[in-house]
């Protein structure tokens, strides 16, 4: 509570242990006749949001420590990725604040549904952060672009970022590539494929099952080199159980040694 109201609002000295000699201006008045971009709203406690509309209605702050009024005229741009009418209908919101920041609304979908800026995104994230850690990464190669594409983001923008700032890290050359995609991306990307395929092919629930398993051995027997019990541990059942489903399935160790 006490480092919103100092950031937003300003302190004067000695209004807190710490507090500068000289005190500070908050991000209000800093932005005075301009703009101020507040992200994830919908995360604001009650308290603060009772104090933020008091500067929305009155046009007016006060630093902490200090009993004097400053005019402020702000347009306040504000973000979040919480549905704001259901917060309000659970309280959890206040409504005279949603409809004072509602006034222009602009919905964006999420970057699962907008395939084709993913790409956009990638290279201006490459561009920032060559700079940011003084690399000279030039690209990324088609296949980590096919598989960052096939993501669903849960995370959206700032999980894409996060990932490119992995592998721009990770990377020793020019070029980004596939192997540098982090593991959960590839198997979530991979699981999807797969029941993509199903789907399309009208495959029943028993024989998706059927395939998905046998995939899994088929992998668990590569990453092994054809070891039976090496496998075994990897899918985390018996030995026994691992070769009474190669023989059902009809998976040829031989061809994976």
């Amino acid at each position: 509570k006490e480092l919103f109201e100092s950031e937003f609002f300003g302190y004067e000295e000695g209004a807190f242990t710490g507090a500068r000699k000289s005190g500070k201006a908050g991000y209000f008045e800093l932005a005075n006749n301009g703009s101020l971009f507040l992200d994830e709203i919908g995360d604001l406690p009650m308290d603060m949001q009772s104090k933020l509309l008091r500067v929305l209605q009155e046009k007016t702050i006060r630093r902490l420590g200090s009993e004097q009024d400053i005019e402020v005229y702000v347009r306040i741009i504000s973000a979040t990725n919480r549905d704001l009418e259901e917060l309000v209908r659970k309280n959890k919101f206040r409504m005279d604040l949603y409809y004072r920041l509602n006034v222009i609304k602009i919905e964006l979908p999420p970057l699962r549904e907008r395939k084709e800026d993913i790409i956009l995104f990638i290279k201006s994230f490459l561009e920032e952060l060559n700079e940011e850690y003084d690399k000279n990464i030039k690209g990324i190669e088609t296949a980590a672009v096919n598989v960052l594409s096939t993501y669903k983001w849960k995370g959206n923008v700032r999980e894409l970022r996060n990932v490119i700032e992995q592998m721009v890290v990770l990377c020793r050359d020019d070029i980004i590539t596939k192997d540098m995609v982090p593991k959960y991306i590839i198997a979530e990307v991979e699981k999807g494929t797969e029941i993509d395929k199903f789907k399309k092919e009208n495959i029943g629930l028993r024989e998706m099952l059927f395939n998905y398993e046998k995939l899994l051995i088929n992998k668990a027997l590569e990453d092994s080199k054809g070891n039976i019990t090496e496998a075994a541990k990897i899918l985390k059942i018996p030995r026994s159980t691992l070769h009474y489903k190669i023989d059902n399935y009809g998976v040829n160790v031989n061809n994976l040694t």
